[in-house]
């Protein structure tokens, strides 16, 4: 795996800081493409890099300490970091050729002949973006959308009956943005200058999740010298206490156990030295010809562990 945050493994003895203090300076001072990769380099990755944005930061994140413990331990509840983003369900297009280039390559990839009308068949209810609102904040938000600034003035001086359409990409089921939709908005005007945004989405199938993206939260932990069973009972305490589900363990190596313990637990890993996890062997494909078992698409277990195995 690629690491942008951590130092290698050859520069440990150098650096004066401990692990933990260069994983919070490195949460509390990092840039965006260092925090993405901490989320798309992991073992499972939280998102791809390309539905990855607005990135931020908690550093040193206090616990409330169960009843159980002594009140000594309350500083030790602590968890080393959140990383909070969005996590991007629909693009803008931003071209007419584009669009049309996407509408043509849907309609290859699903047989859709009637082009535009079939990926408009379907119509969402009526949602709202901003709810009277000032100008200002409809402006921020139209232009955080994508929106050019042509296109901002159509759409806060349409008149009182009029739409603006817009195509959007959501993702297909690979996660990437491929399915062209139509979206339509309209303006309402109020007499203190405030204004409410109002869209619908017309679609072929699916609709999309929301208008572009969701918030995510994921908690940022230190493997340090503790018990599996005590790093995972810290984790759910963190899980339970912030009501975040996702977590990335940081450390600088675990052992092929634990490592299948954690991520079968939810937990995604992230290590400073590379993270091997055996895959099962693929006697068909393997190299090694003098192996006994080459060629075979089913061999036993306990003959292919002394020949080595595939890792990832």
């Amino acid at each position: 795996m690629t690491q942008h945050l951590m130092p290698s493994a050859g520069q440990d003895d150098f650096n004066p800081l401990s692990l933990q203090d260069q994983v919070q300076i490195a949460l509390a001072v990092a840039d965006e493409p260092s925090l993405k990769s901490l989320l798309t380099d992991c073992v499972s990755p939280i998102a791809p890099a390309h539905r990855i944005r607005s990135i931020q930061t908690k550093v040193s994140v206090p616990l409330a300490a169960p009843a159980i413990e002594p009140a000594s331990r309350l500083m030790a509840q602590t968890i080393d970091g959140i990383l909070a983003f969005e996590k991007i369900h629909c693009v803008l297009v931003p071209s007419a050729d584009e669009l049309k280039q996407g509408i043509a390559d849907y309609t290859q990839r699903y047989g859709n002949d009637r082009g535009y009308v079939d990926l408009t068949r379907c119509e969402s209810e009526m949602q709202t973006l901003g709810q009277s609102i000032p100008l200002s904040q409809a402006l921020a938000l139209l232009t955080h959308s994508g929106f050019t600034p042509r296109q901002i003035q159509s759409i806060l001086h349409l008149p009182q009956d009029g739409w603006f359409q817009s195509w959007w990409y959501t993702v297909d089921a690979l996660g990437e943005f491929t399915v062209p939709f139509l979206r339509v908005l309209r303006t309402l005007y109020y007499p203190d200058g405030r204004v409410t945004i109002q869209y619908k989405d017309f679609f072929a199938k699916d609709k999309p999740a929301c208008y572009m993206s969701e918030p995510q939260q994921v908690i940022v932990m230190l493997k340090q010298d503790r018990s599996f069973s005590e790093t995972l009972a810290r984790i759910n305490l963190a899980r339970q206490q912030l009501s975040i589900d996702r977590v990335i363990l940081v450390g600088t190596h675990l052992s092929e156990l634990e490592a299948k313990g954690y991520i079968n637990q939810g937990v995604s890993l992230y290590m400073t030295r590379s993270l091997h996890l055996p895959t099962p062997a693929s006697c068909l494909q393997c190299v090694n010809l003098e192996c006994p078992l080459h060629g075979r698409s089913d061999p036993p277990s306990a003959l292919y562990s002394r020949f080595g195995r595939f890792d990832i």
